[in-house]
């Protein structure tokens, strides 16, 4: 493995259909051409630089090994305009266009940077956005990670559903079973959720996201399961008992188009391996590392 180095955090800005969108970039200028590009895309009210934060910073490793730049872009007033039917976000109110958006980071990364394969990463709304990114330019992506968000039934997507993807690439899905904003077995979101984010509509479960997904890679087999070893036990937040998770990792197919659920036992709408999240979010649990998560799909990437 290279040498850490630490990288600070430079903020940037694109002109998109004459309005400024910014992100916070990591990663050397002169780094190793045709390392990944890792875009992570934050949850409702936050900003990329706030995601950062939430999630211990977790990606900068990658930029800090040389393995990736890791951009953090920020959402239309905290917001992502993903592909729900029912989103009442600022975003979709002014039609913005976030494909346009994550195009136009990807040129600056290739420009700057000289990237190569694109990795994106997703936490509740962005989590959407990754979903809506996998629709819409699936030749673009080399890996997908969504965490604490489920694919939205038909009635509630605009995206087209079905059929297999014309790029199959590996997807992880990452979600707590007792998430209190994104239910993990499906169904409409709850009513205070609905009310706070604005936003509604019914999901599948985080299971039948995954069977989705296998789908449109072309995986049509049975899916098979392991426990993931813990740590250091679920994080509660502050004051309340520890208790031991089961992480399971459940994988359909192999290779470059599989997917894989990691049903986190007890887990909230929270990233594992991140600091423990404010208590309303629920419990957050040591695995699996999105740093490991996001550089296994990385190092897939380049052994293609």
């Amino acid at each position: 493995m290279r040498e850490p180095t630490r990288h600070e955090p430079t903020r940037h800005e694109l002109r998109i259909d004459g309005r400024l969108r910014a992100f916070t970039a990591v990663g050397a200028d002169e780094g190793p051409e045709g390392r990944a590009l890792v875009i992570a895309f934050h949850g409702s009210t936050q900003t990329g630089a706030g995601f950062r934060d939430f999630t211990g910073r977790a990606l900068d490793r990658l930029a800090a090994e040389g393995r990736a730049v890791v951009l953090y872009p920020d959402g239309w007033r905290g917001h992502w305009n993903d592909d729900r039917r029912e989103n009442w976000f600022a975003a979709r109110r002014v039609g913005i266009d976030e494909v346009a958006f994550f195009h136009a980071l990807v040129a600056h990364a290739a420009e700057r940077y000289r990237t190569g394969p694109v990795h994106v990463v997703g936490y509740s709304n962005g989590g959407e956005m990754v979903l809506t990114l996998l629709h819409r330019v699936p030749e673009a992506l080399a890996g997908a990670v969504v965490i604490s968000a489920t694919q939205p039934v038909p009635e509630n997507w605009l995206s087209e559903q079905g059929g297999t993807s014309p790029r199959p690439s590996p997807v992880v899905v990452v979600h707590g079973t007792a998430d209190p904003v994104v239910p993990y077995h499906g169904g409409p979101m709850p009513w205070y959720a609905r009310w706070l984010f604005r936003v509604s509509g019914a999901a599948l479960s985080a299971p039948q996201t995954a069977e989705y997904l296998a789908r449109r890679n072309g995986i049509d087999a049975a899916p098979d399961e392991a426990e993931v070893p813990s740590r250091r036990g679920m994080v509660q937040p502050a004051r309340r008992a520890r208790q031991r998770p089961a992480v399971s990792r459940i994988r359909y197919g192999a290779g470059p188009g599989e997917v894989v659920l990691y049903r986190v036992e007890g887990g909230g709408h929270t990233v594992p391996g991140s600091p423990p999240a404010p208590a309303i979010l629920g419990a957050t649990a040591d695995v699996p590392a999105l740093q490991d998560v996001v550089g296994a799909l990385i190092e897939g990437a380049h052994a293609e």
